[in-house]
C-alpha cells in the first residue's frame, strides 16, 4: 500500500529490510499466546485441554465429520519454543543449522531458524574478536553425549 501511494496523508515510511525484528517474528508465529494460568498439572492427565470442531468437508475413514483433540496440561506442547541462539555452523549428520544456546551452554540442530545478522549477542559494538575454542568444545561435548 505504501509503494503504490494508496495511503493518503501518511508520509512515506522508510522500511529497513536489513534487520530482524524479534517482535515481528513472534507475531508471525502460528500459535497465539494463552492466558497465564495459576494452576499447572503435576502429572500426566491431571488437567486436559480439548478442542472440538466440525462439520468438516472431508470425512474420516470411518465416515466421521467432527473431530476432538485432547492435550494433557503436563505435556510441553504448549510451552514457548522460540529461543535466541548463536549460529555456529552446519550439521554434518542431518539437514539443519548448528546453534549454540548461551543460557543453557548447549548446541543443537534446527531447521527452523531466522537469522539476525545485525545483532551481536556478545557485544554492542562491531568488534572483531580473536578466535575462540568455546564453540568447538561445546560442539564436541554435545556430539559425544
Amino acid at each position: 500500500m505504501m509503494k503504490k501511494s494508496r495511503l493518503k496523508g501518511l508520509s512515506k515510511l522508510k522500511v529497513r529490510r536489513d534487520t530482524v525484528c524479534a517482535d515481528c517474528q513472534y507475531g508471525k508465529s502460528h500459535q497465539l499466546p494463552y492466558e497465564e494460568s495459576n494452576s499447572r498439572a503435576k502429572e500426566p492427565l491431571e488437567l486436559i485441554h480439548y478442542d472440538a470442531f466440525g462439520p468438516i468437508k472431508q470425512a474420516s475413514i470411518g465416515g466421521m465429520k467432527y473431530m476432538v483433540t485432547f492435550i494433557s496440561d503436563f505435556s510441553s506442547k504448549m510451552e514457548k519454543k522460540a529461543i535466541r541462539c548463536v549460529f555456529v555452523g552446519y550439521d554434518s549428520q542431518r539437514k539443519g543449522w548448528r546453534c549454540y544456546d548461551p543460557t543453557t551452554e548447549k548446541c543443537y540442530t534446527s531447521r527452523n531458524v531466522v537469522f539476525d545478522e545485525e545483532f551481536s549477542w556478545w557485544s554492542s559494538s562491531k568488534e572483531v574478536l580473536p578466535k575462540s575454542n568455546v564453540f568447538e568444545e561445546a560442539l564436541e561435548d554435545s556430539q559425544s553425549s
